[in-house]
């Protein structure tokens, strides 16, 4: 089974996940729409509040078909199936599609997410499909990641916001790397005290 993303009218991600989840069971495996907690301050009064990591997309993981497709983009809020197949990509170019019995007949008509792509995305969020915070500490420019999410992901965070207590990660999306804020913890090491001068 293969990951594909449906681009969605934005704000009506999860109506659409549920949608799908309601009437296509059989159909789809896995229908996800992955979240980020954040803080926001506004008023002097810090919130956390969740935001789509991919304002306007939902993934899903089915066995595409043609039928499949129709019933997807006949539903409410569905924009259309991010379609970059050969078939789709000649149609664009205005150019003439190579012969179908010559390719992998999914290719050829519906692109999959590689899921090279779609595993850091399955590792950060949560069962609830939420990014939540990691506890983090910085000694320096080095940033060590102590429990969270980004355990074992430092590579990916490319600048912490002590003040916003948000991290800015990459991700791959859709062939593009992607720039994120995540929430995060940040942690204070003990400060130790000075040792007294001794009386000589």
């Amino acid at each position: 089974m293969n990951w594909y993303a449906l681009f969605v009218k934005v704000g009506h991600e999860d109506d659409v996940s549920k949608l799908i989840l309601r009437k296509l069971t059989n159909n789809i495996i896995r229908c996800i729409v992955p979240k980020r907690m954040i803080p926001e301050k506004k008023n002097n009064y810090v919130k956390h509040v969740l935001r789509p990591l991919f304002p306007g997309y939902v993934f899903i993981q089915a066995k595409m078909t043609t039928s499949l497709y129709y019933k997807l983009t006949d539903m409410k809020n569905i924009i259309r199936l991010l379609n970059h197949g050969y078939l789709y990509q000649a149609k664009v170019r205005q150019q003439t599609p190579p012969k179908s019995e010559k390719l992998d007949l999914d290719k050829y008509y519906f692109c999959d997410i590689p899921q090279q792509q779609m595993d850091p995305i399955l590792k950060l969020i949560d069962k609830n499909e939420i990014i939540g915070y990691s506890q983090i500490c910085l000694k320096g420019s080095k940033v060590i990641v102590n429990s969270g999410p980004l355990k074992n992901m430092e590579g990916i965070i490319k600048k912490v916001d002590k003040r916003k207590k948000r991290a800015k990660i990459t991700m791959e999306f859709l062939g593009k790397t992607t720039l994120i804020d995540v929430g995060v913890e940040i942690l204070q090491d003990a400060v130790k005290p000075n040792p007294r001068p001794r009386n000589e």
